[in-house]
């Protein structure tokens, strides 16, 4: 009897596919703001789990395909249902082509990364504490607030909900 290998799928996503993404997904604020972002860290993390001696096969996800497949199986379209639809399609590729001794499963965490720790880092609270002034000061928009701080408006507007601001008028 032939020995069972664990093979992990790894949801991947071309440029497009990440623009659509950012769209449709009910996690949107824990996702990289841009996709050369994600990129980066997805094959870091592809590169970790590796040498951790996990067997990982990138799966490209087409997002209205995620969609319909989360409508039939009664999800939302977070990372896990993510992760799990990437596996769910590298068994159906494995099965296709007649490789059925692999057990498919889905990568632990977000998408095969390990999980961001709850709250903010000091950094990042220091730039929380820097947007909410600059904010609540009402003098500049926050397209210039964002950039004097290095930061991309989603991030801003994650910071002040952090920081309970109320934001609009």
């Amino acid at each position: 009897m032939k020995r069972q290998v664990q093979v992990y799928g790894f949801a991947w996503y071309s440029p497009d596919a990440w623009q659509r993404l950012k769209t449709v997904a009910v996690d949107v604020n824990d996702l990289d703001d841009t996709y050369e972002t994600w990129s980066k860290n997805a094959q870091a993390a592809l590169k970790q789990l590796r040498r951790q001696g996990m067997r990982i096969e990138p799966v490209e996800l087409d997002i209205d395909g995620l969609l319909a497949w989360c409508q039939a199986e009664g999800r939302a379209a977070d990372a896990a249902a993510r992760s799990t639809y990437a596996a769910h399609l590298l068994k159906q590729r494995h099965l296709a082509q007649g490789r059925n001794q692999a057990k498919v499963l889905a990568p632990a965490g977000k998408e095969g990364k390990e999980p961001r720790p709850k709250g903010l880092s000091a950094k990042a609270q220091e730039i929380a504490r820097a947007a909410e002034t600059l904010y609540r000061d009402e003098q500049l928009p926050v397209e210039v607030i964002a950039e004097r701080l290095g930061i991309s408006k989603s991030t801003l507007y994650r910071y002040l909900r952090h920081r309970g601001v109320a934001i609009g008028k």
